[in-house]
């Protein structure tokens, strides 16, 4: 009904009450995207530069000198972008509040841990799934674990766990770093892969202390178009409550919920060094994947010294179990 000033079919509020998330997401009682063709066995093989889980349809290799996932071969095509596989991700390029408390100088070890790692790898057979287990050492004194399982159907799990920092822990630098920006892995992605389909909130970018102005829904969009131009280059394009995200070919499927960056830059294109400006960012010719367990809010109560609320943060001393499963056609 048209009222004054307000024309008819305007919406003025609006408000979600999620009935069961679990259960209302895409897919519906469906467990795999697409039909999975099996492969033959698999085999384990090991040297002294990777591991190697391989058969007739898939070719996994973890490299022991970058600690990382360094290939993803479904039916011989490379599904990572320039060797950057899955890796664990600690920081976020600091955004305008972040400079303002000092994140960027007290939570900086972050930024070492998730580019300087040190693991230990070990590989074994669990009936026909064929298991990577990666355990990183982080400077808190924290540990990282990621577990992968992948399957003869070229079907890969991966499964974290970042365990609470021991209270009788050698030195007292953990208690210095209390809290941690973000709790995730990433990998890249081909160019081709710009668009992308996801089932969270959005459309716009949201953080766990500012995302119920944003509802969750199915949406599509583009790498690119998630790149929001700061003034001052920083963190943007960020997704909470996500449940799956479909590319050309490819999707991730959340054990339960994730957050995610999706851009045409990496984190360090963000980070404040030599990018001052707008037009010091230009896009990439990958796609830069973050997937998150959470990322820290933003706060914003002022620009100059406050945090987040304690519920907008990550503490160190608290254990986090997360995962998803990549699914390529």
């Amino acid at each position: 009904m048209e009222e004054r000033l307000i024309p008819a079919g305007y919406e003025i509020a609006s408000e979600q009450f999620p009935l069961s998330l679990k259960k209302a997401v895409a897919f519906g009682e469906q467990k795999t995207p697409f039909k999975m063709k099996k492969g033959s066995a698999l085999k384990i093989s090991e040297d002294e530069a990777s591991v190697q889980v391989s058969s007739n349809r898939i070719h996994f290799s973890f490299d022991k000198s970058s600690c990382t996932v360094n290939s993803l071969k479904i039916d011989g095509k490379e599904v990572f972008a320039e060797g950057y596989g899955i890796r664990p991700d600690f920081w976020r390029a600091p955004i305008d509040n972040d400079y303002g408390n000092g994140m960027n100088r007290k939570l900086a070890i972050w930024k070492e841990a998730s580019s300087a790692f040190k693991s230990k790898v070990s590989a074994s057979m669990d009936g026909e799934n064929g298991v990577v287990k990666v355990t990183y050492a982080l400077p808190t004194y924290n540990i990282f674990e990621v577990k992968y399982t992948i399957t003869p159907s070229a079907v890969v799990h991966v499964g974290t766990y970042f365990s609470a920092v021991a209270a009788d822990a050698p030195g007292s630098s953990y208690k210095n770093v209390p809290y941690i920006p973000r709790i995730g892995v990433r990998f890249r992605l081909p160019a081709t892969k710009d668009a992308f389909q996801y089932f969270g909130r959005g459309p716009a970018e949201n953080y766990c202390d500012r995302k119920y102005g944003s509802n969750i829904g199915l949406y599509s969009t583009t790498a690119s178009d998630q790149y929001f131009p700061y003034v001052m280059p920083q963190e943007c394009g960020h997704h909470c409550d996500t449940r799956f995200i479909k590319f050309d070919g490819i999707s991730i499927v959340a054990d339960d919920f994730m957050e995610f960056n999706i851009l045409r830059n990496s984190i360090e294109d963000l980070d404040l060094g030599k990018q001052k400006h707008i037009n010091d960012v230009t896009p990439r010719d990958y796609v830069e994947v973050c997937l998150d367990y959470r990322q820290m809010g933003v706060g914003g109560y002022d620009s100059w010294g406050a945090v987040p609320d304690t519920d907008a943060m990550i503490p160190t001393d608290t254990s986090y179990r997360w995962g998803f499963t990549l699914y390529v056609k």
